[in-house]
C-alpha cells in the first residue's frame, strides 16, 4: 500500500486508506494523525518537469464602503506534470496572512465549504483548513491541505483553495509562504515522492465600492462567449462594452463589472467560433462581492451557431442577500410564485420543446428554482408541493425551502 504524508500542525504520516476507511468522521481522522507518529519514509524527489508553482491572485478587492463585507484570495496550483504516478495526490500549504489596518478586523473563514468550494481538490478525499489560533488574530498562520487516492492533478493551472476574509475598512492584505512547526510546502506524486514547488506571494490592496452596489464576476473559461446585460439594458460582449467599469477577459472568457446595479442581470451564451479546443460542454459560475462562486450553468452543451442560451439572475446589494440570485420556487424567474412556476417545473421534468438548453431553461439556469423541498434534486414531489402553495392547501406549510443561490 502507498504511504503517503499529509503536514500538518504534527508532522505526520499515514497510508492512503480504503474507500471504507475513509468514510470515517474528521475527528476519527485526526486521532489517526496523532497515533500515527513520523514512521513513514516518503522518498525526495525532483519535479518531474519544470518546476510547478503554488501562486496567490486576486484581481480585484473591494468591500461596501458602508457595511464592509468579504473578500477572496485564491491559491492556485500550475504544474506541468505528465506520466505514470507523476500526478500531483497531495499538497499541503502552509501560510500567513498579514493585515496592515488594525481597523479593518480582518476574520479568516476556515470552513471548508468557503477554503475549497468549486476548487480544484473538492473531491479529493480529504480537505483540510487548519488555522492556528484565533482567525481573528492577524497575522494569522494556516495550512491548507488536501489529498486524493485516485488520480491527483496533471498538467494546468489548477484553482487549489480560496481565502475568504471578512474586513470592516479598507487595508493591505499579503500572503505568502511560511513553515508552520513541521509543516511546510510541499507537492506529492501519485508515487508518494515528495516535493517542493516554488511559492509566488501577493500584498492585495482592498479598497471600497459604492455603498449596495458590489461587483461581480462571470465565468465561463469554456469555448463559449459571454454577453451579460444589466438591469438599465446596458451590456458587455467579447467586442463591445456600454457597461461602466465592466471588463472582458478573452483568454479565460470572464466577465468583472465592478459596480453592478440591483435587479436582474442576463447572462447570454454563444458558440466561441474561433475556439478549437473541440470541447462539446460548458460551464458558468457568478460571483458577487466576496460570497462564493456560485455555478449557475453546468455541463450543458455548447450553443450551435446562432443559438443563444440564457441565464438569469437577480442582484439584491445587501448584507443579508448577497450571493442570493433568485426566490426559491421562482421557476420563471419573474419574482412572483403563480402556477406558471409549477408548470415549468413539469416541463424542466419531462424535458419539454420550447426553449434552450433543455430541460435547464425552464428554470432559467438555475436547478435551485425548481426544488421546493431542498433536496437538490427537481422532481414531481417538487411540482406537488408548488401547487399546494399556490392553491393555499391545508396540511402546510408548502412554501419553497432557501437553497443554494434561491435564498431571496
Amino acid at each position: 500500500m502507498k504511504n503517503f504524508r499529509l503536514r500538518f500542525k504534527n508532522s505526520l504520516s499515514f497510508d492512503r486508506l480504503s474507500p471504507l476507511q475513509m468514510k470515517s468522521s474528521f475527528w476519527g481522522l485526526a486521532v489517526l494523525m496523532f497515533l500515527i507518529i513520523a514512521s513513514g519514509t516518503n522518498a525526495w524527489a525532483q519535479d518531474p518537469g519544470g518546476q510547478d508553482t503554488v501562486y496567490v491572485y486576486n484581481s480585484y478587492a473591494a468591500i461596501d464602503e458602508s457595511q464592509g463585507g468579504k473578500v477572496r484570495i485564491e491559491i492556485w496550483i500550475k504544474t506541468d506534470n505528465t506520466g505514470f504516478n507523476n500526478d500531483i495526490a497531495g499538497m499541503t500549504v502552509p501560510l500567513i496572512i498579514t493585515n496592515s489596518n488594525p481597523a479593518a478586523n480582518p476574520v479568516l473563514d476556515t470552513t471548508v465549504e468557503a477554503t475549497f468550494g468549486f476548487s480544484a481538490v473538492q473531491l479529493f478525499n480529504e480537505i483540510q483548513h487548519n488555522v492556528s489560533g484565533d482567525p481573528s488574530s492577524f497575522p494569522v498562520q494556516t495550512t491548507l491541505g488536501a489529498f486524493t487516492q485516485q488520480t491527483g492533478l496533471t498538467a494546468g493551472d489548477y484553482r487549489f483553495a480560496t481565502l475568504v476574509i471578512h474586513l470592516d475598512d479598507t487595508t493591505t492584505l499579503c500572503i505568502d509562504t511560511i513553515t508552520i512547526g513541521p509543516a511546510y510546502l510541499n507537492l506529492t506524486l501519485g508515487s508518494s515522492a515528495d516535493y517542493i514547488p516554488a511559492f509566488q506571494s501577493l500584498c492585495q490592496p482592498v479598497s471600497t465600492y459604492p455603498a449596495g452596489m458590489p461587483p461581480s464576476y462571470f465565468d465561463a473559461d469554456s469555448p463559449v462567449d459571454l454577453i451579460v446585460i444589466d438591469p438599465n439594458n446596458d451590456s458587455i460582449g467579447v467586442s463591445f462594452n456600454t457597461i461602466d467599469s465592466a471588463f472582458y477577459d478573452v483568454i479565460n472568457d470572464s466577465i468583472s463589472i465592478y459596480s453592478t446595479y440591483a435587479g436582474e442581470y442576463r447572462i447570454k451564451v454563444v458558440l466561441d467560433t474561433l475556439d478549437q479546443s473541440g470541447e462539446s460542454t460548458y460551464s458558468i459560475s457568478a460571483r458577487i462581492d466576496g460570497t462564493a462562486d456560485v455555478v449557475v450553468a453546468n455541463n450543458l452543451p455548447v450553443p450551435d451557431t446562432g443559438e443563444v442560451h440564457q441565464i438569469e439572475i437577480q442582484n439584491v446589494p445587501d448584507s443579508n442577500s448577497i450571493g442570493c440570485f433568485s426566490m426559491p420556487g421562482d421557476a420563471n424567474a419573474d419574482d412572483v410564485i403563480t402556477l406558471s412556476d409549477p408548470i415549468a417545473t413539469v416541463n424542466y421534468i419531462f424535458n419539454k420543446a420550447g426553449c434552450d438548453p433543455l430541460p435547464i431553461c425552464w428554470l432559467k439556469g438555475l436547478l435551485c428554482r425548481g426544488d421546493w423541498n431542498g433536496s437538490d434534486t427537481v422532481t414531481l414531489a417538487d411540482v406537488i408541493r408548488a401547487v399546494n402553495y399556490v392553491f393555499n392547501k391545508p396540511g402546510g406549510p408548502w412554501n419553497a425551502v432557501q437553497i443554494g443561490p434561491c435564498c431571496l
